[in-house]
């Protein structure tokens, strides 16, 4: 599928007027289909859907390892998900709509306390690798470059594992969690980059796959910052240059 799609612009500086071709990223609605159920549509930048839609029914609390799912099926009118039971119960549960691009949506359970899964891992990270990977990561994103409308996140061992974009940051980060899943990737000593500011669905989304640390250059909200110390997560925010600024579980940086 597209990504690009090449629309007439006019352009005015300076008082001229400049017509010109420019690069619109794009943005596609994909319906998600779980035993052939409708699940949900997401609205996001049809690339790397398979990924997504891993990572979204692991994040939603639909599946809690990649070896339930039985088949995956990326079609031009959706993703169709086989899970290995078939008699799972499909049905989203009450959820709020997140402060994320999109109106994404995260399950009202999972924000009770009672929930919420405590990360657990004892891995220390090094701040100087960490600003070394944002910094390169902050140069990678060629969609980002060309259209100015996209959002990154990256999964992040000693170096970049992997990174992938989309129109909304939830999507990235369910990207890349879904790339790790598919490969079989522990969680507990990695940590995701994210182009956008950390709120608490994000942290929820963490907690869901033991992921201990979650980096941006933006900053943190207040909510994510009392979940993230409720579930043993750091939060690093104002990742830039040689500088960041870590709001819980300070220990785990050195």
């Amino acid at each position: 599928m597209d990504v690009i799609s090449y629309k007439k612009i006019c352009i005015f500086k300076d008082g001229e007027k400049i017509e010109k071709e420019d690069g619109i990223i794009v943005e596609k609605p994909i319906n998600l289909y779980i035993n052939n159920y409708y699940y949900v549509t997401l609205m996001c930048l049809p690339q790397n859907l398979k990924e997504l839609s891993v990572g979204f029914i692991k994040t939603d609390g639909v599946i809690e390892k990649f070896d339930e799912i039985e088949s995956i099926s990326v079609l031009n009118e959706g993703v169709y998900i086989n899970l290995a039971d078939k008699n799972r119960e499909i049905k989203r549960k009450e959820s709020a709509l997140t402060s994320g691009c999109g109106r994404g949506s995260v399950h009202i359970s999972l924000m009770h306390s009672e929930n919420l899964k405590k990360v657990e891992s004892n891995k220390k990270f090094l701040s100087g690798d960490i600003l070394s990977n944002v910094n390169k990561f902050n140069k990678e994103s060629s969609l980002f470059l060309e259209t100015g409308g996209v959002h990154s996140a990256a999964l992040c061992g000693n170096n970049i594992i992997v990174r992938m974009d989309d129109i909304g940051r939830h999507n990235a980060v369910d990207k890349v969690i879904g790339y790790g899943l598919e490969k079989g990737i522990e969680f507990y000593d990695k940590y995701i980059i994210t182009s956008g500011r950390i709120s608490s669905d994000m942290v929820i989304k963490a907690s869901r796959i033991n992921l201990p640390l979650i980096v941006s250059h933006s900053a943190p909200t207040s909510l994510a910052v009392d979940l993230a110390k409720m579930c043993n997560i750091t939060l690093i925010g104002f990742a830039r240059g040689n500088r960041l600024n870590v709001y819980t579980g300070f220990e785990r940086i050195v």
